[in-house]
């Protein structure tokens, strides 16, 4: 038996539960068609004696047909339809044990890593569609046109924005980047030539990161961590919204229309939103809800009521809203102020401000 058969046949003994004379059988009728039962035990090392029980066997397996005639003859079953069962089967074992291995890979740990770039992609889209509230994405150029479809299945309420990274100097104007096939795939998307990893940070609680993807210029070893630390996930979505975002300029998106009810986990953001709704003409009051913190009372408040005013620079940190909130005791407006993480200047600290029509 040359190599070729050898393997073949170790193949079928070992994964398909044939026995060495049934592997044999089988090969046999493959190579040379339609055969009788007494042909086959002159080409092949089946025993006569066995012949007719190994053919049957391998007719319940799948693995042959049985002609009943006289004599007796059998063909071979194409590879394709014979071995399908066990493909089926073996599809389904790796998504269910991918599925277990999954879940003990984050048991336990804040990160997990993983090398395989099909499992990153999985995780990817994963992380996209779970999204409740916002996302931070920085994502290359190179990558757009394969995961474009993923971005733009997000909702419309949830606050989205992206920095493509790596795009080619050429495209890039004085002003603005002409990226039509970007521009539809965030709220607000901004683009720079600087290469950067894949980040996507969705409400502040979860992150993927992958570096060595295919869209970086030097390539390297692909590595996707996913990060459920809310903790190391701000960090990643301040890098993106604070840092990476100012070095960026904004993808002309001329269909671009500001939606309404939109929630934020940025005061910046939330601000920014509010200027561009105003920017369109189309709106002379927004109602604001906060959940938050009493930052005089360090409790937990929801509060809500009229935008009055709002206060932001790009040279300055702070930033807060001004709300003119309903008292149902004494029927008069309250004026508080509402700054964003960490603040202790403003009555409140917004963790999660949602913006309404009056």
């Amino acid at each position: 038996m040359d190599d070729a058969k050898g393997f073949l046949h170790r193949v079928l003994v070992s994964n398909f539960s044939l026995s060495n004379y049934e592997a044999d059988m089988y090969m046999t009728l493959l190579q040379n068609g339609k055969q009788s039962i007494t042909d086959i035990t002159n080409l092949s090392e089946v025993p006569r004696q066995r012949a007719y029980d190994v053919a049957d066997s391998l007719q319940k397996k799948g693995f042959v047909e049985i002609i009943d005639e006289y004599p007796k003859s059998a063909y071979a079953v194409p590879p394709e339809d014979a071995l399908q069962p066990v493909q089926d089967d073996i599809d389904k074992a790796i998504s269910q044990l991918s599925e277990l291995h999954q879940t003990e890979s984050q048991f336990g740990t804040d990160i997990a890593m993983f090398n395989n770039e099909s499992t990153i992609e999985k995780y990817l889209r994963n992380i996209i569609d779970d999204i409740d509230t916002s996302v931070a994405i920085s994502f290359p150029y190179q990558l757009i046109e394969q995961y474009g479809p993923v971005f733009n299945n997000m909702s419309s309420e949830v606050h989205s924005k992206l920095a493509v990274s790596n795009i080619p100097e050429e495209l890039i104007g004085e002003r603005s980047i002409e990226l039509p096939s970007a521009s539809s795939m965030a709220a607000e998307v901004r683009g720079t030539p600087k290469e950067e990893p894949v980040i996507i940070c969705a409400d502040r609680e979860v992150c993927l990161l992958w570096i060595g993807h295919p869209g970086h210029r030097i390539s390297h070893s692909s590595q996707g961590f996913y990060i459920t630390s809310s903790e190391l996930a701000f960090l990643f979505d301040r890098f993106i919204t604070d840092l990476l975002w100012r070095q960026t300029k904004p993808i002309h998106d001329p269909q671009y229309i500001p939606q309404l009810p939109q929630t934020f986990l940025r005061i910046k953001d939330c601000i920014e939103y509010i200027q561009s709704i105003r920017d369109e003409g189309t709106l002379e009051s927004l109602f604001v809800e906060v959940d938050g913190y009493d930052t005089q009372e360090q409790q937990p408040v929801f509060i809500s009521g009229e935008l009055l005013d709002y206060y932001t620079l790009d040279s300055d940190i702070r930033a807060y809203i001004v709300l003119g909130l309903q008292t149902s005791e004494e029927g008069s407006d309250n004026i508080a102020t509402v700054g964003g993480w960490n603040t202790g200047v403003e009555d409140y600290e917004a963790k999660q401000i949602t913006l309404r029509r009056t």
